[in-house]
Parts: structure tokens; sequence; C-alpha cells
């Protein structure tokens, strides 16, 4: 309890200063936009376009850590989750090929909805995969699969990576408690306990299986009723 809510006055403290970055960076990529560069590609064009969609989700993101201490109006919708996920792979799937790592979207779903923010469903994906991505630093496959059973949508992400040991899987859900450490990367263990509570906010539930050295799966079990819920 004492770490979330350093966490929380730590993050509404920086929020500020970091919507007006994001401002910034959002202010070059429409100029950018904007002019008429008969060099640039189709592709180049396309990427700036990519960019400056993330960056106005990412200025979401302290708006929204601002609102937990003030009673917020919700914007919450119908979201489409085939199209999140898809959107959510193509942005990282250039980090992923660079890693020599194949994410593969089985879509048993595709009219597949939920209800709630659809920024809070991407980060959900984006912090899943990127997890994946840093627990395969060697290459390998990422299978995420979308499907529904019973009364639930379920989403699940599967890697052949590091895996994680039965000392440390009890433990992945802290805040800041990582398992990064002799990975090559850096981990502030932040992501899975951010995942559990927008996965909470959504009505759902988080479970992980894992082995050392043959891999991760995460599933994630969202009611279809959870409009009501919320």
């Amino acid at each position: 309890q004492q770490k979330l809510s350093s966490l929380g006055f730590l993050g509404t403290s920086i929020a500020h200063e970091i919507k007006n970055h994001l401002g910034s960076i959002r202010l070059i990529i429409e100029t950018l936009l904007e002019q008429k560069n008969t060099t640039r590609s189709k592709e180049d064009t396309n990427y700036l376009q990519l960019i400056k969609r993330q960056i106005l989700e990412c200025i979401n993101v302290p708006e929204r850590l601002l609102s937990l201490s003030r009673e917020a109006t919700t914007d919450n919708t119908e979201i489409n989750c085939s199209e999140c996920i898809s959107e959510t792979i193509a942005l990282l799937d250039y980090d992923a090929k660079r890693s020599g790592i194949s994410i593969n979207f089985i879509n048993n779903s595709p009219k597949a909805t939920l209800y709630g923010h659809s920024g809070d469903f991407k980060m959900i994906i984006i912090n899943l995969i990127q997890n994946a991505i840093k627990a395969m630093p060697k290459g390998g496959n990422l299978d995420i699969e979308l499907k529904k059973t019973n009364h639930n949508l379920t989403l699940s992400f599967c890697d052949n990576g590091c895996g994680i040991s039965t000392n440390d899987i009890h433990r992945i859900f802290e805040p800041f408690y990582s398992t990064k450490q002799g990975l090559g990367a850096v981990g502030t263990g932040l992501g899975l306990p951010i995942v559990k509570s927008i996965v909470k906010k959504f009505s759902g539930t988080i479970n992980v299986k894992s082995k050392l050295k043959e891999g991760t799966c995460f599933t994630l079990k969202f009611p279809q009723n959870n409009k009501k819920q919320n």
C-alpha cells in the first residue's frame, strides 16, 4: 500500500511535465505532416501519422493519471477488441521483428467487443507484448489468441521465451518487482501491476502459467456483460 501510495504521489507530480513534453512532440509531428515534402515516401508519411496517433494516446495517459485525484467523468465506449489488438501489434511489430520475434494473432472472434476505455485496453496489450519481447532476447514466437468461451471473452499471450521461476511467479504482479535482471533488459516492475489493475476495471481476471526456458502464457478472461458491471 505504501508503494502504491508513493507511486500515485510521484505520478501526479510529474504528469504535468510529461504532458508538456508530449505536447511539444505533437506540434513537431504535425508541422512535419503539414509540410509539402515531395521527397518523403508514402511509407514515411504513414509512420508520421502513426506516431501522431500514439502521441495523442500518450497525452491521454497523464490526463487520466491526474484525474485519479478528483472525481472524473468516464468516456467508456464499446471497444472492438480485434481492431485494438491489430493496431497495437502494428505499432510494436517493428521492434519485435528487429529482435527476431514473430507475433501471430489468432483471431477467433473478430466482432468481439468490451465496454470501457480503448486506451486502457491497448495498454494491457502493449505491456504484455513488450514483456514477451523482453523475455525472448534471442528471438522466438508470440501467439496472441482472441476467442469467446461460454459467457467470457478470452485473450491469451503465449511466448516461448525464458519463462518465470516458481520462486518469482507469485510476485510478478507486485509493484516494482521485476524478473528482467540478467536478460539485458531494464524492468521497472510496473507493467504487470498496471495490467492487473486495468483487467480488474474491465471486471476480468488474469492468470499466468510458465516454465523456465520454455515460455510463459498469460490468459485474460472478460465477462461479456462487463458493461453492466462497470
